[in-house]
Order: C-alpha cells, then sequence, then structure tokens
C-alpha cells in the first residue's frame, strides 16, 4: 500500500526557504505515512547536496530545464505513490498540526477535492489571499487595497469564511495553491494542473474544475502555515514581468472558463482602470505627493499593465516557453506568488 500523503515542493534556486520549509515538515509531521518530493526546476543552489546530506529520505527530482509551476507539480505527481497531494511552496512553514488536519479533513469529507489551510505573513498576521472568489472582470476591476478594506465582508473577494466560525472546514471557491491539498483521484479526474498556466491562476483553474465537477473545496481556519513570500517586495527593473505575467494568466482563465466575450471584457476594463490610475499616480507624482517611491512604483506598475491591455507588452509565449525562463526570474515570481 502506498503514502498516505505526498508532499510536493518545487524549487528553483531558493534554497534558503527550501531549507526551513523541509525542516518544518518533519518538525510538525502528520501521525499518516507521508513522503516529500523535491522538483528542483534546474538549480545550481546545492539543494541536491543539502536534502542528501541532511534529508536523504527526501525525494530528489531534477530537472534539467525550468518547467514552471505546473509541469513541476505535474513531474512531482508523477514520483509520487500518496493517496493525497499536498502541493506547498518552498516559502512555507508548517506549523504545528496542520498536515494531519488537512488530511483528517478530507478523509472525513468524501465530497471534498481540496482543501488549504490559513496562510499567515512572516509577522504571523493574516494572509487574506488564501481563499478566494474566481477571479472575474467585476472583482478584477474592484480589487484594491482601499476597497477591500472599506468592504472586507463583500461577496465580490471570497473571504466570508474569515469571519465564520473557525471550528468547522467552510466551503469556498477556492484556495491558495501556496498549501494546496487534493484528493490523488480528484487530481487525476481534472486532468492535473493546466499547462497553459505557467504560474498565477493555476490554482484558480484547479479549484474551479474540481467544482465544475461536483466537488467540494475546503478552507480549514483551524490549521495554519506561514508563507513568507506572500509579503516579499517587488526588485526594481523586475515587478512588470509578474504583473503582466499575472494579467496574461487571468485572461487565460477566463477565456477557458467563461468565453472570449468574458476574456474581452476583462482586458477592456483593465485598460480602463490601468488608464485611470496612471493619470492619478502621475498626477499626485508631480504633486509630490505621499511617499515618492511607493507611488513611482505603483506609476510604474500601472503603466505596464496599461501597456499589456493596448497589446504593447506581450509575455504569453512566457507561459509556453518555460525552457526560456531564467531561473533568477522563476524564484523571484514564486517569492511574489500568493
Amino acid at each position: 500500500m502506498g503514502k498516505v500523503l505526498s508532499i510536493i515542493v518545487i524549487n528553483t534556486n531558493s534554497i534558503g526557504y527550501l531549507k526551513k520549509c523541509i525542516l518544518s515538515i518533519y518538525a510538525n509531521q502528520p501521525a499518516c505515512d507521508f513522503e516529500v518530493i523535491v522538483v528542483d526546476n534546474y538549480s545550481g543552489d546545492g539543494t541536491d547536496i543539502f536534502l542528501r546530506d541532511e534529508f536523504p529520505q527526501v525525494k530528489y527530482v531534477k530537472s534539467m530545464v525550468n518547467l514552471g509551476f505546473t509541469r513541476g507539480n505535474n513531474l512531482g505527481y508523477a514520483h509520487s505513490e500518496g493517496e493525497f497531494l499536498l502541493f506547498l511552496n518552498p516559502d512555507t512553514e508548517i506549523l504545528g498540526d496542520a498536515l494531519q488536519l488537512m488530511v483528517n479533513t478530507l478523509e472525513k469529507c468524501p465530497r471534498a477535492a481540496i482543501a488549504g489551510p490559513k496562510l499567515l505573513n512572516s509577522d504571523g498576521t493574516l494572509q487574506t489571499s488564501c481563499i478566494q472568489s474566481f477571479p472575474t472582470v467585476l472583482n478584477q476591476f474592484a480589487s484594491s487595497d482601499i476597497s477591500r478594506r472599506l468592504f472586507p465582508r463583500s461577496s465580490l473577494w471570497g473571504t466570508e469564511a474569515f469571519f465564520q466560525h473557525h471550528g468547522a472546514p467552510r466551503q469556498v471557491e477556492m484556495v491558495s495553491g501556496a498549501c494546496l491539498m487534493m484528493r490523488r483521484e480528484a487530481f487525476e479526474d481534472v486532468g492535473l494542473f493546466d499547462i497553459e498556466f505557467f504560474i498565477f491562476a493555476e490554482d484558480a483553474d484547479l479549484c474551479y474544475k474540481a467544482r465544475q465537477a461536483g466537488r467540494d473545496v475546503l478552507y480549514i481556519g483551524d490549521s495554519a502555515v506561514l508563507h513568507h513570500g506572500g509579503g516579499a517586495t517587488a526588485k526594481k527593473g523586475q515587478s512588470k514581468f509578474s504583473d503582466v505575467l499575472k494579467q496574461e494568466s487571468l485572461r487565460v482563465f477566463m477565456r477557458k472558463h467563461y468565453g472570449p466575450a468574458h476574456s474581452f471584457l476583462f482586458v477592456a476594463s483593465t485598460s480602463a482602470n490601468a488608464f485611470v490610475r496612471v493619470l492619478i499616480l502621475g498626477f499626485l507624482l508631480t504633486l509630490g505627493i505621499g511617499s515618492k517611491w511607493d507611488l513611482a512604483g505603483s506609476f510604474a506598475k500601472w503603466k505596464q499593465i496599461l501597456r499589456w491591455c493596448l497589446g504593447l507588452e506581450r509575455w504569453a509565449g512566457e507561459l509556453n516557453r518555460p525552457v526560456e525562463m531564467t531561473s533568477s526570474r522563476w524564484a523571484y515570481i514564486t517569492s511574489l506568488r500568493k
């Protein structure tokens, strides 16, 4: 009989995070039989030596090209034998009995295909992106720090479970791919991760397919995991790639699940949103109001998104050519992933 749980971690030059992640797994290991599989996306950070010397029991899978998040996880699945699969970011740390709680929940809820824990930022605060609504034109257009603070209970964000009793798992639309547990048979039934997504929105796609198949997605508020990357700060000159790639992935999701008209509306509404923000931010920069660094960063972000909407920036090829993605760029993107 195979393992109960297979924990799959994708690493691309993230050994500093990976060490803490692996240590936390074995410090808080579940009571059930489990295995840890590290898929190394063509790193040169000494991951193989670290695992050989300190955790020889970890199954190490080396890829000679950068497969990205979806292909990398599919490769990890191919080397796994668990009844349950945990797709875990390397920049996470398991807390307490989080792993066993997720396993117990899926065992007790046969309709459930996916379970996700409460994610915490490095400072211990709640990472609200751990549960979300599926991306739509409306919630993407309305989403901002201000709107989320003013209307935290709005159904647009899909975060109602945060305000309910956490003693029992709650049905949600989607959980974050930073720490997502899924039944093996359900993962196979929905066709694994869709490799049309290189990174971003692949978790939404997986949860959407599970719900379309009549299965539940559960949020377990009593299970907690640290996710350091959710609070990462973009490096100068690199954020434009990540910002555009996020929009590309959202466009792919909407085209796939809602149709080309919805995809067109998403790009059109994002264009209008970006245009207004560029005007406002440019005006504030001219007046010298607020933090110049923050304003300049936001201005550059929305300018790049506007260029993408107008067809002046296209990174779609990156989604389908993972071998050409540099390891440094991939490591940066995974650090931003929420």
